[in-house]
């Protein structure tokens, strides 16, 4: 195979070999590593059409397993890395009634309600809140620096008249 030395990003070129991933050149990178896969499963694609060696068409889908394996290492180690993580965002919402089963000594049961809501604006920053109909309640932040070196987060909740504040942090060295 021949090896584009030119740097054609976002489509296979066979120039991403012995590139570095760093967090300047992931989302090209990405591009170019999904570009490899899509040109391998229609070489794959082809070669069974055609009935080209079963040899040739399982190198390929090794290849395809390594480059996953290599997308999934580089998404765990430069998450928000470049521009094309950046825009990545996250809501999720919860909520939940429930009401005791009627009996004879309290016939009409009241509905216990709770939600919760997290939103992470960046995949770095988490930001989380909950409530119930016990009048209890809390919020939370979560965060992660960019280097992936150091978690940090800060807790309050209010439960039954009393008061929670918690914070805590983790570097790695």
């Amino acid at each position: 195979m021949s090896v584009n030395e030119q740097g054609h990003y976002g489509k296979y070129s066979g120039n991403s070999r012995h590139t570095r991933v760093t967090s300047h050149n992931f989302a090209a990178t990405r591009r170019d590593d999904q570009a490899h896969m899509q040109y391998l499963k229609e070489d794959i694609d082809y070669d069974d059409k055609h009935g080209h060696s079963d040899i040739d068409m399982t190198a390929d889908e090794k290849h395809i397993s390594k480059l996953a394996g290599d997308l999934k290492y580089d998404d765990k180690h430069h998450t928000n890395a470049g521009p094309a993580q950046s825009k990545d965002q996250s809501l999720g919402l919860g909520v939940n009634a429930s009401r005791e089963k009627p009996s004879e000594q309290n016939p009409n049961p009241p509905v216990n309600y709770s939600g919760s809501v997290n939103y992470s604006p960046i995949p770095r920053f988490n930001v989380s809140a909950n409530a119930n109909s016990n009048n209890s309640y809390g919020f939370g932040l979560k965060g992660r620096s960019k280097s992936g070196q150091t978690n940090w987060g800060a807790q309050f909740n209010r439960e039954n008249g009393s008061t929670n504040v918690s914070a805590n942090a983790t570097f790695e060295f």
